[in-house]
């Protein structure tokens, strides 16, 4: 899959394909990969790769996905420096501790970077509950993130607690995303519908920006595991 610092230049049968570089990339080649897909890129340095090493134009042609997953949002080994803007990436993963103010300020510029975002995938990984006077006035202007104007249809919040910095982000989404479809929340606790019908309502009090926008929660029972697995995972996690 990998060669010294060449990604691809064979032949590939499947549909999707995972690069998870170890080393800076000086050269991404898709040649003999006529039935791919989908691309997933996992914490690679996308603001390097493009527009020189990872060219929109030199993509199979029935590639219809690539998705980034990046480290956790709040590490001090994902500095967000200003960068620009990247119309390849249609479905983006993030991690959050949802700790602060601050942090949802770096979710949103992130969201401002993928002006084509079609999917977003958030892990929830708070353990802890913040103080509410720790978020503030952190909402960016309105109409001034292209994907939530046009494109993001898709969003899933895993692990979701119901947290002060969860609902906020939520809430936001759900009022800014004009083009979203569906909003899913995937918890790993078994909660009574009371209690999901007050999460409803706190994440819908600031209204819908789609009509279309369906709202929905689903327990999965290995989400507690793998929330705390990631976790630890990721503080050692850099973008390369």
């Amino acid at each position: 899959m990998s060669l010294g610092r060449t990604l691809w230049d064979g032949p590939v049968l499947l549909p999707q394909v995972y690069i998870r570089p170890h080393v800076p990339l000086e050269k991404v080649s898709f040649s003999g990969t006529p039935n791919l897909e989908s691309i997933v890129l996992l914490y690679a340095d996308i603001w390097r790769l493009c527009p020189d090493i990872f060219v929109k134009d030199a993509l199979p042609p029935k590639v219809r996905k690539v998705a980034l997953t990046l480290p956790m949002l709040h590490s001090p080994n994902f500095v967000i420096t200003p960068k620009m803007s990247v119309s390849i990436i249609t479905t983006l993963i993030l991690n959050m501790k949802f700790s602060d103010g601050e942090e949802l300020r770096k979710a949103t510029n992130m969201l401002s970077l993928f002006p084509c975002l079609q999917v977003l995938q958030i892990w929830c990984l708070a353990f802890e509950w913040t103080d509410k006077h720790a978020f503030g006035q952190w909402q960016p202007a309105a109409d001034t993130i292209i994907c939530l104007n046009e494109h993001l249809k898709y969003v899933e919040l895993h692990g979701y607690y119901g947290t002060i910095g969860e609902v906020q982000f939520a809430s936001f989404l759900m009022a800014g995303a004009k083009a979203l479809r569906a909003m899913q929340i995937l918890h790993g606790s078994k909660l009574r519908d009371e209690r999901i019908n007050t999460m409803k309502s706190l994440i819908l009090k600031g209204g819908k920006a789609s009509s279309e926008a369906q709202l929905s929660f689903a327990w999965r029972s290995d989400i507690p595991t793998v929330r705390q697995d990631l976790d630890s995972y990721l503080r050692q996690v850099r973008i390369i």
